[in-house]
Parts: C-alpha cells; sequence; structure tokens
C-alpha cells in the first residue's frame, strides 16, 4: 500500500528541495570562506582562520555531495551459489534502476551508464524501475532513453516499472508512452511473470506496489520449488518483501536509493518505504536481498554517503 498522498508528493519533495538548496549553498560558502581564511590568516588571526578553515571542510563536503558524487557511478558485486576454483560464472547478470533520467539527467548519463554495463559483457540485463523522473515537457522520453537501446546481453534485457513510471508523481503521466518505447529498445517488461530465461535460471519480476498491480500469487505459479535452478526476482520496492512467502536466491529492488542522503545517527530518514529495508544486502527466510542504490536521483540529486551503481551478478552452478 502507498504510503498517504500527502507524506509522498509534499512532505519528502520539499524536505529534499530544502536539503538540495542548503547544500548548493556549500559552493559560494566555501569560497567565502576560503578567502575569509586567507585574509584572517595573513593578519595573524589564527582562531578566525581555524574557524573559518572549519566552514571549509563542511563546505566540501557539501560540494562533494551535490556535484561530485551523483556522477560517481559504482559498481557492485553479488554472488549466487557457489564458486569453483579456476572457473567462470556460469551466467554474468547486470542489475540497475531508478535512472530518473529528465530532470537532473540526461541522455549523456544513460549512454554512461550503458557504456558501463557493457563494458562487464553480462549474459543477461534486469532494470529495477523508474525510468524517468519529472522530466520537462519539452524533452522526450526517447531522446532521454534511446541509449538503452545500445545494451548488449545475449539473453536479453528486463525490467519492472517502477512508481514514478506509473506517473504517480507527475501531472502528465508518461506510463502508456513508456511501454511502447521499450518495446522499440528491445527492454522485455516483466508484469507479474516468471520466465527460464536459460538453463538453470530463472527471472521473476512482480507489479509496482504503490499502484496495486503486484500479484505475487501469479508472478510464481511457473516457479518449480523443487527445480534445480538459479531464481532471481525483480521488482521496484522493498516494501513487497512483507508479502512474499515465497523462497528465491536473489530478491532485487530499487526505489530507495539507498537513502540517498544517508546520515548515520537518521539512516532511515526520508525514505520512502514503510519497513527497515532500503540500503544494500539483506538474509531473509525468503532468500538474499540486495536494495540498490540506483543510477539516478529524484527530487534532489545531491547524494551523501551513497553513490550511483550497477550490479554485478556472477550466478555459479546453475546449469549443474
Amino acid at each position: 500500500m502507498r504510503p498517504p498522498k500527502f507524506i509522498t508528493d509534499f512532505v519528502y519533495p520539499n524536505i529534499e528541495r530544502l536539503i538540495d538548496l542548503i547544500f548548493m549553498a556549500s559552493l559560494p560558502v566555501g569560497i567565502v570562506a576560503v578567502l575569509g581564511m586567507m585574509v584572517a590568516a595573513w593578519r595573524g588571526q589564527w582562531l578566525w582562520a581555524a574557524l573559518a578553515l572549519g566552514v571549509v571542510l563542511c563546505a566540501a563536503i557539501g560540494i562533494y555531495a551535490r556535484f561530485i558524487a551523483p556522477k560517481q557511478l559504482q559498481v557492485r558485486r553479488l554472488q549466487i551459489g557457489q564458486k569453483a576454483a579456476n572457473t567462470t560464472p556460469t551466467y554474468t547478470v547486470v542489475y540497475f534502476s531508478d535512472l530518473h533520467v529528465g530532470r537532473f539527467k540526461r541522455a549523456h548519463w544513460t549512454s554512461h551508464v550503458v557504456n558501463a554495463i557493457n563494458a562487464h559483457i553480462p549474459d543477461l540485463i534486469l532494470y529495477g524501475g523508474d525510468f524517468y523522473g519529472h522530466p520537462p515537457a519539452h524533452l522526450q522520453l526517447s531522446d532521454l532513453l534511446h541509449p538503452l537501446q545500445n545494451l548488449r546481453a545475449r539473453l536479453g534485457v528486463f525490467a519492472v516499472l517502477g512508481n514514478h513510471d506509473h506517473g504517480l508523481h507527475d501531472r502528465t503521466p508518461r506510463k502508456d508512452e513508456l511501454k511502447v518505447l521499450l518495446s522499440t529498445l528491445n527492454i522485455r517488461i516483466l508484469h507479474n511473470e516468471s520466465i527460464a530465461i536459460a538453463e538453470g535460471l530463472r527471472i521473476t519480476g512482480i507489479g509496482e506496489l504503490w499502484v496495486d498491480e503486484h500479484n505475487i500469487e501469479q508472478a510464481f505459479a511457473a516457479v518449480n520449488p523443487n527445480a534445480t535452478e538459479s531464481h532471481i526476482v525483480i521488482a521496484h520496492n522493498p516494501d513487497l518483501m512483507q508479502e512474499i512467502p515465497y523462497p528465491a536466491d536473489l530478491f532485487l529492488f530499487g526505489h530507495t536509493h539507498a537513502g540517498q542522503i544517508y546520515l548515520p545517527f537518521a539512516p532511515s530518514l526520508g525514505v520512502p518505504v514503510k519497513y527497515n529495508l532500503y540500503r544494500g544486502s539483506y538474509h531473509l527466510p525468503q532468500g538474499h536481498v540486495y536494495i540498490t542504490s540506483g543510477c539516478g536521483e529524484a527530487s534532489t540529486p545531491t547524494r551523501l554517503n551513497t553513490w550511483p551503481e550497477i550490479v554485478i551478478i556472477e550466478v555459479w552452478g546453475a546449469a549443474n
């Protein structure tokens, strides 16, 4: 179930916008503090110089979080099965999510992500939802997302849709346009369905929780719990784990951006989920859960203690 509309559509975005203004101010504040530190040091006012240095250091953190961290694409690695000595993975799967192209990032960022993914020569590519986020009216989704057609994986590219894709936060929803576009980009949407991708490898995709398009029973209907195959489940919102009773080797989610602005003393502040699953790896009775920080940003481009990422999943022994 979706949190109250007032919270998701007003409180969260405006808190993030206020935070964004604070981080944007770090650049001019940092410049002024550097000048003040130099003047204080020249005058021998060492206490004031030390105070100015403290401001400079704080501003440097803000500048990094606002202007640098969002562009530093990281690579995370996960493993399914037991790695055998002197062998290669049976399958290499790349997972990414939450591009949110439109407001802060455009087609050149999509190209950068695509090139990073292709460099790992994946057998399979999975996407966890939220392709776009508040794009200006003059920008076409086809222009923002067309680099996705260059994704290369011999077993294909599969995706689920997220809350932004369904237009929950956009006055001009583009879900239908997006579905048509993705089919031309050779990206198949998995909507409450499970398919055997290759020998020993199964993928299940579940619909978006906040629009009540998830049907877990339907999604797992074709899954044989006794089969000796590696099973990966993709969905957008990690709150869905509270409703999934079935096991799998790996559950992959996005949506939270791993907190995006992650404060150790308030780690889940402003994260749009109800339950305490929002960042990194968790081991639950159903299986291993991983929640990616995503590749883009929604209401603010600032990232503090989080970075955009792609996830490389090595599947070992799936076809044995």
